[in-house]
């Protein structure tokens, strides 16, 4: 640890037996340790840096969930809702980072116009400086800076059993943005019953799973275990990921000298003991036999960091 970067403490998390490589199966892997540390009652984050791996872990949580019988997804009924892309300030207020089909989420209402808090647009085309909506009006971005979320809209199949993450506010509902619940009874208007007594309104579109999270949204969030997914990454999603479980942590990786180069490009420096303590914990062997999946492109993990330059999200010693 003595030039303090993050490669160097991945390496020695490695050299402590908390990495696993685990070929195309590493999402697999992670899913089934996931369950399994739910299923014996201990809470635990469930961390990957990209929104494609993130698709992946949730379909295959939900699938080892029915399996056991705790999920039933015969019984599931679709929603469409919108999945933020957790954008900085400086990518929405440029047109230059939009593309027809992105979804636009108003947090706040937009003084001059007839948009509202939680009225959701998508983007049809994108001119100089100019955003067009599929019904026709046209905002500029930098009218946006500090009003809206981006992201895209997406179905997702919810049933009873099904945990949940509220990301937006309604206060209403009693709804928070960053809450999670768990879906008592689904009526067949949409209306859902959380098991603790709350109901998210059928037009509330703000929802996504709450079982696997990005490094993103994991920032803040501990837990007493923590498994990171991920076959590439930056320096700041390996450490944000690696860093979430009080008392564990495990790694799952197709391969880990590819995983090691990936973070060691552009290292920040950062303290090898943030990565390395409260991290010595018993191996408990997976092996999943489950279809190949998909890694991740490498524009996804591009973004990963060009994300966390603009947000200047640099801790140093």
């Amino acid at each position: 640890m003595a030039n303090n970067k993050t490669a160097e403490g991945l390496e020695r998390l490695n050299d402590l037996g908390v990495v696993e490589e685990k070929s195309h199966h590493y999402l697999s892997a992670a899913a089934k340790r996931y369950v399994n540390t739910v299923n014996d009652g201990k809470k635990c984050l469930l961390v990957s840096p990209t929104h494609r791996e993130i698709d992946t872990l949730n379909a295959l949580v939900r699938k080892e969930f029915d399996n056991q019988e705790i999920l039933d997804i015969s019984e599931q009924q679709s929603r469409t809702c919108f999945q933020d892309h957790n954008w900085t300030r400086e990518q929405i207020s440029s047109y230059q980072t939009y593309r027809p089909g992105n979804a636009v989420r108003f947090n706040t209402p937009l003084f001059g116009t007839h948009y509202q808090k939680h009225d959701i647009m998508t983007i049809a085309k994108v001119e100089k400086n100019k955003l067009v909506f599929t019904n026709g009006d046209n905002l500029s971005p930098s009218q946006l800076k500090n009003k809206i979320s981006v992201g895209v809209m997406k179905s997702l199949d919810l049933t009873p059993g099904d945990k949940i993450l509220i990301t937006a506010n309604n206060k209403d509902y009693n709804l928070t943005n960053g809450d999670t619940a768990t879906i008592a009874e689904i009526s067949p208007d949409g209306e859902i019953l959380l098991d603790d007594g709350r109901t998210v309104p059928a037009e509330f579109e703000s929802i996504s799973y709450g079982y696997a999270t990005t490094s993103h949204k994991s920032q803040g969030s501990t837990c007493d275990h923590a498994i990171l997914a991920a076959a590439q990454m930056s320096n700041r999603a390996c450490y944000v990921g690696s860093s979430r479980g009080r008392q564990s942590v495990k790694v799952f990786t197709p391969d880990f000298e590819h995983l090691y180069d990936s973070v060691k490009r552009n290292s920040e420096h950062l303290t090898g003991h943030d990565l390395i303590v409260a991290r010595q914990e018993h191996i408990n062997e997976i092996s999943p036999k489950q279809n190949i999946e998909h890694i991740p492109q490498n524009e996804e993990i591009q973004q990963e960091n060009e994300i966390s330059q603009e947000k200047g999200l640099y801790i140093g010693i």
